[in-house]
């Protein structure tokens, strides 16, 4: 049970990692 949660929480941050990692990368683009 412990396994299923550890991979479904590592799911999840990947998928949030591959969303969120463009717009890091945009706004350390921008000059501020």
């Amino acid at each position: 049970m412990l396994r299923r949660f550890l991979l479904r929480t590592a799911r999840k941050l990947l998928l949030l990692w591959h969303h969120f990692r463009p717009l890091t990368l945009w706004l350390l683009r921008i000059p501020r």
